[in-house]
């Protein structure tokens, strides 16, 4: 593409964009539906607020290990961060329009039949996403709705204004 440019042509060429794995749909959709089928049943569903932390989590190890320790032994270590992530966002609104998760509530999802067919290929392949279905086992069995509840509630006394 040629521009004017103080009365000189220059020509410019557009260049791919490389995406960051975390951020790709690709990566992100997978992660999503594993979490969702550790954390939920077909009645009782995921919390958002329980997907989120989980999936954000699962982008780096100390993330994950932090939150584990924090489950385990809350009195002997720091408030962990709760992050959300915005492709986790993308990756939940994609399932909910190709039916493979549903809302149950307003802050609740589960899997669909299709879903949980999904996430049973995954699982068929031990190669696929190891880590990610290891630590969202780990993070699942630990971090339950209410020590996430406990988790924002000190963070909330602790840091936020105008209580």
């Amino acid at each position: 593409m040629k521009q004017m440019l103080d009365g000189e042509e220059i020509e410019l060429s557009q260049r791919s964009l490389e995406v960051p794995i975390d951020y790709r749909l690709s990566y992100k959709l997978p992660q999503v539906l594993i979490v969702l089928a550790q954390c939920s049943n077909r009645k009782t569903g995921c919390t958002a607020l329980r997907l989120q932390t989980i999936t954000s989590a699962l982008q780096y190890q100390d993330h994950v290990e932090k939150l584990l320790e924090y489950a385990k032994e809350p009195s002997k270590h720091e408030i962990p961060l709760i992050r959300f992530d915005c492709a986790s966002n993308r990756a939940i609104d994609f399932a909910i329009a190709e039916g493979l998760m549903e809302t149950i509530s307003s802050s609740k999802y589960r899997l669909t039949d299709k879903g949980r067919e999904y996430v049973g290929q995954i699982n068929k392949n031990k190669d696929l996403l190891v880590l990610e279905k290891q630590n969202a086992a780990r993070l699942s069995l630990y971090l339950t709705e209410s020590v996430l509840r406990t988790i924002t509630k000190k963070w909330r006394e602790a840091h936020a204004e105008n209580q």
